[in-house]
């Protein structure tokens, strides 16, 4: 049985949090980003139109392959989640240039 969009909603909410407990700007990017491209389609094909980008309806699952990538995405969900715990355990403190949180900087 192929995976509600609520179901797929919340795996998804659940999937962005987890990427966004990394601390290294570099690994919070690219788990977020990889996280909106492997929903974009799932949602698409369920009808969501508020949280998938315009390219993604070029691509529709069927509901076999629909559910074969839910069962993938939510045991990959906590992964995400722990890896996630694991860079902050262990940040270095060190901030990017594009993490600066200096109020002078971009200030008009």
């Amino acid at each position: 049985m192929p995976p509600t969009l609520a179901q797929v909603q919340s795996l998804y909410a659940a999937t962005r949090a987890g990427a966004s407990r990394f601390a290294s700007y570099n690994f919070h990017a690219y788990f977020l980003r990889r996280t909106d491209e492997s929903f974009a389609a799932p949602l698409a094909t369920l009808g969501d139109t508020t949280t998938v980008p315009a390219s993604a309806g070029a691509s529709k699952l069927s509901e076999a392959e629909l559910s074969k990538w839910y069962d993938k995405a939510k045991a990959a969900a906590p992964v995400v989640e722990r890896a996630g715990e694991i860079n902050a355990l262990y940040a270095t403190g060190e901030k990017l240039v594009v993490e600066s949180t200096d109020s002078r900087h971009g200030a008009a």
